[in-house]
This record gives structure tokens, C-alpha cells and sequence, in this order.
């Protein structure tokens, strides 16, 4: 760090920055202009709504899970909502997780995660309960099958 020279304080000392580059320190807005914008825009969006359409599974069991966490804060301990939503994020980060068709949901109760399932068995389950072990805050989990109402395979989780 250079010493302000003598009389002057460090403020005002020269800066050898180009223009762009004090503009972005200074954090000053990029004009960006309107035809761009209004060319962008379009294509902003039809991302955003072809990303949701593909993650449409995932968007409704977030939903979901957030609507039930705010019913059940007052009588469940913050602990478990917070373990459960490890939970699901590790799910949905992990690919074969997140495209079983057996699990319907989970729930959480002092670290131990319950699946529901709709099958009797996991082709590959040591693994895949593996996976969800390692998150924070879990300490045991386990797969319990549940019987199907309307035997349709929709994932609800």
C-alpha cells in the first residue's frame, strides 16, 4: 500500500486504472442499450422457461417441501427441517436419485431419514442409501415401502 505523498491523503492520489476498470471497482451501472435488451430479453426468457419445464419435477417437490416446512415449524424441530432439506438436495444432485421412481417421499425424525418407497427392494440400495449417510446430520436411513394408491409410478418427492 502506497503512503499518501506529503500534504495529500490517499484519495486524491493519482489512479494509473483506465476509465473501465475504476468504473467497475466503483461498481457504477453498464448502460446496456434498449435494442439489445429488447433482442435479449426474448431469449432470457425462453430459457428460463425451458430450464423450469425440464426441472418441472424437481420445482413442484421444492414446492412442496417448502409449503409443508412452514405448516410443521411451530411443532418439529428446526434441526430435522434443516436435515430433511439436506436430504432432498442431495437427492436431487444426485442422478440416480433423482430419477428413482420408487421413492414417493422422505421424512426425517432425530436423524434418521425414512424413504418411501413403492417397491419391496432397491436393485442397488447399500449404495444408494450410502449416498444419503454422508449428509450432515443424518445418522441413520432407512427404506420403508409404502403401499400404492393409484398405481401410477409419479415421483412425489
Amino acid at each position: 500500500v502506497a503512503e499518501p505523498a506529503a500534504g495529500r491523503p490517499a484519495d486524491e492520489l493519482p489512479d494509473h486504472r483506465s476509465s473501465t476498470t475504476r468504473r467497475a471497482l466503483e461498481c457504477e451501472p453498464i448502460m446496456i442499450p434498449k435494442a439489445v435488451k429488447r433482442r435479449v430479453r426474448p431469449l432470457w426468457l425462453a430459457a428460463a422457461a425451458s430450464a423450469g419445464w425440464s426441472n418441472r419435477a424437481d420445482i413442484k417437490r421444492w414446492v412442496g417441501f417448502v409449503r409443508h416446512a412452514a405448516t410443521e415449524r411451530p411443532i418439529r424441530p428446526m434441526a430435522d427441517l434443516l436435515t430433511e432439506a439436506r436430504t432432498r438436495a442431495a437427492i436431487s444432485a444426485d442422478p440416480l436419485l433423482r430419477r428413482d421412481r420408487s421413492i414417493t417421499d422422505l421424512s426425517v425424525h432425530d436423524g434418521v431419514v425414512t424413504l418411501h418407497t413403492t417397491g419391496e427392494a432397491w436393485p442397488d440400495s447399500v449404495s444408494r442409501i450410502s449416498k444419503l449417510k454422508r449428509v450432515k446430520g443424518i445418522d441413520d436411513v432407512v427404506a420403508r415401502p409404502v403401499p400404492s394408491t393409484t398405481g401410477s409410478s409419479t415421483f412425489h418427492l
